[in-house]
């Protein structure tokens, strides 16, 4: 696309949108483009996409009017064999995630009463985990996850502001982050939790998704080690 039709990049916040998809899968090509108006081209994006406006498409219509880019059909051809492989592989990724959830039926999965957690960050969550009866207590989970801050210490001097110390699996420090947004959109505990760090303790957004997630961190291993399922009334705010 940077040589094609290069400043296409400025019309979407992300170009493997479905309506950016969709558009440059049959309307790659710049002459195409050139023919069609602003009504027409908001018509094609609206049919994948709801959040399309008038400024996308009056956007396309006016960067391809003044492009710079060099139309080749070689060019547009790997476009389109591209958006197709990517398109294949979002298939088989669906198809994927449909078998790890009806596996996951079929297992006892404390995690899956928890508001806001879908069942691929708790399917990840509890494959990263491995066997929790390895873990004789929750600091040494902590430990795994990488969720503690990293010891710094110069003489009689001991910091206590310190970064995550980031050992363990960062597969599984990665999916509690990620959980951990989610969390706090879809869930009342971890949005107050959120909103206490970052609001009223003036911590940084990233320094209150961490808090979110070693919260989440403690009630992982508290289930999974006691094998009972989630109970919101037992959470203290």
């Amino acid at each position: 696309m940077h040589i094609l039709f290069p400043e296409y990049a400025k019309c979407f916040d992300n170009l493997f949108c479905k309506a950016s998809l969709a558009f440059l899968k049959n309307h790659i090509d710049p002459k195409k483009i050139d023919k069609l108006t602003e009504k027409e081209i908001r018509a094609i994006l609206v049919k994948t996409s709801r959040n399309v406006s008038f400024n996308h498409a009056k956007k396309i219509r006016w960067l391809q009017k003044y492009s710079f880019g060099v139309p080749k059909q070689g060019l547009i051809i790997e476009i389109r064999l591209g958006i197709e492989n990517f398109e294949l592989i979002e298939t088989q990724i669906a198809i994927l995630e449909n078998k790890i959830g009806y596996q996951f039926e079929k297992m006892f999965n404390p995690l899956v009463d928890v508001k806001g957690m879908n069942r691929i960050y708790t399917a990840a969550i509890i494959a990263e985990s491995g066997d929790i009866d390895y873990f004789r207590n929750r600091d040494q989970y902590y430990n795994f996850t990488g969720f503690v801050p990293r010891y710094s210490q110069s003489g009689n001097f001991e910091s206590k502001f310190n970064h995550i110390n980031k050992c363990g699996s960062s597969y599984l420090r990665h999916y509690f982050f990620q959980a951990a947004i989610s969390l706090k959109r879809h869930n009342a505990y971890f949005k107050n939790l959120f909103i206490k760090k970052h609001i009223i303790d003036k911590k940084s957004n990233d320094e209150a998704h961490v808090y979110c997630a070693k919260k989440l961190c403690h009630i992982v291993f508290k289930l999974l080690k006691s094998k009972t399922k989630f109970c919101p009334e037992k959470l203290v705010h």
